[in-house]
């Protein structure tokens, strides 16, 4: 959820007491994966989500004890029915969640989350990271300002180091750690603020993917257009390098006003190592396209890299169809569905 860790800083600081809830492992199937987290704060209210369903009212009743009685707790949720101990769910799979109360009286713990704030609004890479059998929380980030991660005056062991990726880990011990990125995946450069475009940035905002729209169009490249983006680009699409940064973890979608402008586009692109490439228009325009740039000298498995033409096969018309077919596409290759 995009400014969770935000929200929750904001909620300390004025006083609210709330109870962090999230999926810190999973076995087999279960609705929600470890990450997935929550904030049930003293009124009912509530912030995220780990899944819905039974998983998450028993969440929800578990949360609600802990303000009478502010401790940590795991709690592991069988999601088979007819089983003892199940608790009427079908997914065939374990759900571990960890419970922690949030109290604003806590000052080490309303520091790390404003640090994790401030890194999740500034794109920072970083992780959040708690010490299970002592609920301590603290933020490891590999910016030039931090030597490294201590937690409580500790040196965070390398087994957990090693561990630190792009998606929520629990690296079990003696002692317990469990890691989550603060901005676990990479911008999605979105070259063409069309129609389309439009309607993806406000799809992929839906969907947690931050987005830097480029176009080379001045009418088209302002910020109060892509209320929801990241950043907005008036880019020379022949200089893409001087305006945006390209790295593995990035997404790459374009659909420029033109099969030269995407070309223009796509012979930077393939000399980056980004996550992804896609982009959008029909198979004969796709044809068209590699053969420019195998004719300019590229391979065809670097060609191969191009997701073309863009999106899941849905029958998608309009522009919002279209959109959500492509944001199907990078959710697969976020979860890993699609290479």
């Amino acid at each position: 959820m995009r400014d969770f860790y935000r929200k929750l800083s904001d909620s300390l600081k004025e006083g609210k007491r709330s109870v962090y809830c999230t999926i810190i492992a999973t076995m087999g199937s279960s609705p929600a994966g470890p990450g997935s987290c929550m904030a049930v704060f003293e009124d009912g209210s509530l912030m995220g989500t780990v899944g819905g369903g039974a998983v998450e009212f028993n969440a929800i009743e578990t949360a609600k004890q802990l303000f009478a009685r502010p401790e940590c707790r795991i709690r592991e949720f069988q999601l088979n029915s007819n089983l003892p101990g199940d608790i009427g769910m079908v997914c065939g799979g374990t759900a571990m969640l960890y419970f922690r109360p949030l109290l604003p009286d806590d000052k080490a713990l309303c520091r790390a989350f404003e640090r994790a704030a401030e890194l999740e609004e500034s794109g920072g890479k970083a992780w959040f990271i708690c010490k299970l059998e002592t609920g301590e929380f603290d933020i490891y980030a590999k910016t030039a300002e931090e030597a490294g991660l201590e937690i409580s005056g500790e040196a965070l062991p390398e087994k957990v180091l090693q561990r630190l990726g792009n998606s929520a880990v629990l690296v079990p011990g003696d002692i317990s750690y469990y890691t989550d990125p603060v901005n676990p995946e990479g911008t999605v450069f979105l070259f063409g603020g069309g129609h389309v475009g439009k309607a993806l940035c406000k799809v992929l905002d839906m969907v947690d993917f931050p987005v830097t729209v480029l176009d080379d169009r001045p009418e088209i490249a302002v910020k109060e257009d892509f209320a929801s983006a990241k950043d907005v680009i008036l880019c020379d699409y022949e200089k893409i390098a001087e305006s945006v940064e390209i790295g593995p973890q990035d997404y790459i979608v374009v659909m420029t006003h033109g099969h030269e402008a995407d070309t223009t586009v796509l012979r930077q692109v393939l000399k980056t190592d980004a996550r992804y490439i896609g982009c959008m228009g029909s198979k004969n325009k796709t044809r068209a396209v590699f053969k420019i740039l195998e004719e300019e000298g590229f391979s065809a498995e670097e060609c191969g890299r191009i997701n073309a033409p863009i999106g899941v096969s849905i029958g998608s018309k309009t522009p919002a169809e279209v959109a959500v077919s492509v944001a199907a596409e990078l959710i697969a290759v976020r979860s890993g569905k699609l290479k």
